[in-house]
């Protein structure tokens, strides 16, 4: 049997999603049985902002022939997302539920007026009423607490129950007005034509772009240093506001960036001419003189021999002004000509120095914005890689395990990309002449198969939180610091000793002043065990052949495992450091100059 043009609306879900920096790329599939013959398929109620060249249609099952794919918008006199329906549901539940706690509580505190009324009546009889008898009171007593107890009750927990409705009824007012504001009397469909070549299963996969996705990376590390490692958990924060829920997903993590572009520009050429600065404008009353024949033409470039003026280029330059004369404008309407030729439309009017001027820098301008255009205005295919493995060509892609619910409200859901252990080399830093204290950081080797992202981290020292830092990208591979904070066990301090002058030179040499500095380093190591300790401090750089500065102690010839010097004058020491064990390094330096030199830059 052969059925002809049957249209229908699948019954679809999302399977996965892929997750890009401003972006995601959906999944949805559908199962359907279809009779041998033509289709029309469509997937309903999908989110208004969908790329719509993103769209892409696949199949499995039955043979079948995809004709047509056919995208459209639809408008609804009411919202259909299902959210809103939900919450809109629930506020009108939660008034009405409030609408009754009130109409107890009004109720109850009658009842209560009513039995103090009796009570008055009681303890105050008019006139012409028996009085009560004593039993008769301890009754009405009796009775009297008995009713206010309940009452006193019921109106505490109908109080109670009209807070706590309350509360609700803000919530779901608030989610109410988010979700309106985010949400449009519209929605997207694709209606997909296909032909069944015979009777079976179809199952159909459509995947689109939709704005309003994006992920970030942070991480939690872990020093230990008992065991000398650090533990890194890698996790994401997804967010969305898609305007549809991803409800117990595939979840995958794209480092592509799509938005960027898979083309590099191209450069255009970059050109330059000779700025003509403006002259003064002529005093009024007088006219330019025009010899038999017109202006009297010479070369065009006259002007531009004049070496005041070829310095002048388009990057700038001031020059004093001339007078216009009949073969300045000449030269001036000659570059103007030059212009028609390259196919620049010049209105007509009459032309002076600044009129000449102006367009000169309209036309370099209008050149520039050209080229600017050009490239933005270029078409960006978006780079999309078939690879299932998670290292692609050009990017990245991780495969979160489990099934993932990320709701589109704009909240942050974590996933865990990896937890791993590194080996750590913990190693001890200072520079005293900056800072007291010494800081302690762990040098790590990413030994993964994982890109580390940059971004923000969490530190902790056995188990201890440290600080929030961040981290700059980090390939596979490649070491790494993570600062751990300061460690009071060492001890570190500089100590200026002396500086002392002496004076150099004779009658025939020009005189010098030589001026020794010398510091001492003091460390102490607290710790209970040997620590790898780095020392940083440096030497002043002359700015000037007359001032040397020469090193004094340590000795140094060249860089050692002990001792460096770069190209700075930052000297570095390193050192291994047993417990309990003291340490003293020298620094001493000499800086000569001329006698007549006073030194700023000097402690």
């Amino acid at each position: 049997m052969t059925q002809q043009n049957s249209s229908h609306i699948v019954d679809s879900s999302i399977a996965s999603v892929t997750v890009f920096q401003d972006r995601a790329e959906v999944i949805r599939v559908a199962q359907m049985d279809l009779e041998k013959g033509e289709h029309v398929l469509i997937f309903d109620q999908l989110p208004a902002s969908i790329e719509d060249k993103s769209i892409q249609v696949s199949g499995a099952g039955i043979p079948t022939i995809l004709n047509q794919i056919k995208f459209s918008t639809e408008h609804y006199e009411e919202s259909p997302d299902e959210i809103i329906q939900s919450v809109q549901a629930q506020r009108t539940q939660l008034n009405e539920q409030r609408r009754v706690l009130k109409d107890n509580i009004k109720r109850l505190k009658g009842q209560q007026k009513f039995l103090q009324g009796m009570v008055q009546r009681v303890t105050r009889p008019t006139k012409g009423q028996k009085v009560t008898k004593t039993q008769a009171w301890f009754k009405m007593l009796e009775f009297y607490q008995q009713k206010q107890v309940a009452i006193d009750e019921q109106l505490h927990e109908a109080t109670l129950e009209i807070n706590r409705n309350h509360q609700a009824l803000q919530k779901a007012n608030a989610e109410y007005k988010k979700f309106l504001g985010q949400r449009h009397k519209t929605r997207r469909q694709v209606a997909v034509n296909v032909t069944a070549e015979q009777s079976g299963t179809v199952e159909l996969s459509l995947s689109y772009i939709v704005y309003g996705a994006s992920w970030e990376p942070y991480y939690d590390f872990r020093v230990f240093t008992d065991t000398e490692e650090l533990e890194m958990t890698y996790q994401a924060l997804i967010r969305q506001n898609t305007e549809e829920s991803w409800d117990e997903v595939a979840l995958k993590l794209s480092t592509a960036k799509p938005q960027v572009g898979g083309r590099q520009p191209d450069l255009k050429p970059w050109r330059i001419q000779q700025y003509i600065p403006p002259s003064p404008k002529a005093k009024p009353g007088k006219v330019m003189k025009k010899s038999k024949g017109g202006f009297n033409r010479k070369s065009k470039s006259a002007k531009y021999d004049d070496p005041e003026y070829s310095a002048a280029l388009m990057v700038g330059g001031a020059l004093p002004g001339k007078p216009t004369t009949g073969e300045q404008l000449e030269g001036e309407l000659g570059i103007i000509e030059e212009e028609k030729e390259r196919g620049i439309t010049i209105p007509s009017s009459s032309y002076d120095a600044n009129t000449i001027d102006q367009f000169l820098v309209q036309d370099e301008l209008r050149k520039q914005e050209e080229l600017r255009t050009e490239i933005d205005n270029k078409p960006q295919a978006m780079d999309r890689s078939t690879s299932k493995v998670q290292t692609g060509g050009t990017a990245v892609f991780f495969e979160i395990e489990g099934q993932h619910t990320v709701k589109n409200d704009g909240t942050d859901q974590q996933v865990t990309i990896l937890k791993n252990r590194f080996k750590a080399q913990l190693q001890y830093s200072a520079t005293p002449k900056l800072s007291a204290y010494t800081y302690l950081r762990a040098k790590t080797t990413n030994d993964t198969e994982y890109p580390l992202l940059a971004g923000s981290t969490n530190v902790f020292l056995d188990n201890n939180f440290v600080a929030n830092a961040s981290i700059d990208t980090i390939a596979a591979t490649e070491s790494f610091w993570t600062f751990l904070g300061i460690d009071e066990g060492v001890r570190v301090e500089r100590k200026f000793l002396k500086k002392y002058e002496k004076k150099e030179g004779n009658v025939f040499s020009k005189k010098h002043k030589n001026q020794v500095y010398e510091y001492s380093i003091e460390v102490k190591n607290f710790k209970p065990k040997a620590i790898d300790l780095v020392l940083k401090d440096q030497l002043p750089i002359a700015q000037n052949d007359e001032i040397k500065v020469q090193l004094i102690a340590p000795t140094y010839t060249q860089d050692t495992e002990e001792l460096k010097i770069n190209k700075f004058k930052y000297i570095e020491w390193s050192y291994k450091l047993d417990s309990g064990k003291d340490l003293s390094i020298p620094l001493t330096f000499s800086i000569t100059h001329p006698h007549e030199y006073w030194l700023s830059g000097m402690e």
